[in-house]
């Protein structure tokens, strides 16, 4: 693992240690074991490794997500296995999905793509939008969509942890049942 990569580690420690408005450059360098130098060297300032942080474990959970939303023939079985792979993300990388969560209640968020470049999470629910369009299901407010699919994804993670401590397929088929019925009684 590379010195970036490394200091990246360290503060996904630091962060469930302490959260993310406690963390201070000089903590990270004394978890990371690494000089001013080369934190310097990598980072510009403690935002800027938490942005990059953040964009790195938002594209890892978005390509996993994305992985199976090319051949979409049946969009209720894609829905079932995008929230199965998300909740599976939740339970075997949980540092890091409370992280995503909470990041992006951090005061000083700022995109990587400072350009309006779409990042890997609009890419994936633009994608799903158009597969729910294909369904003959409008998608007329695509931020009000990417809330409502987010929202049902976090909640039903945050349920079966709750409920069970441990990964059950069984119950996030019965969300997701609750789920596309609440769709198509909206259609």
């Amino acid at each position: 693992m590379n010195t970036k990569e490394h200091i990246k580690q360290k503060l996904i420690i630091l962060f469930v240690q302490n959260g993310i408005e406690t963390i201070t450059t000089k903590q990270v360098l004394e978890v990371a074991e690494v000089s001013n130098g080369k934190f310097f060297h990598h980072f510009k300032t403690k935002e800027n490794l938490l942005s990059e942080l953040f964009e790195d474990t938002q594209d890892e959970l978005y390509a996993c997500l994305s992985s199976s939303i090319e051949n979409v023939t049946d969009l209720y079985e894609f829905l079932l296995t995008i929230w199965i792979k998300y909740t599976r993300f939740y339970f075997e990388c949980p540092e890091k999905y409370l992280f995503l969560k909470n990041y992006q209640n951090y005061p000083t968020i700022k995109r990587r793509s400072v350009n309006m470049n779409l990042d890997s999470s609009d890419i994936f629910f633009k994608k799903l939008a158009d597969c729910f369009k294909k369904e003959k299901l409008n998608v007329i407010d695509y931020e009000h969509f990417k809330l409502l699919v987010e929202y049902n994804l976090i909640a039903t993670a945050e349920y079966v942890r709750k409920m069970n401590k441990y990964y059950d397929e069984k119950i996030i088929q019965q969300l997701v049942d609750n789920f596309w019925a609440s769709l198509k009684n909206n259609v």
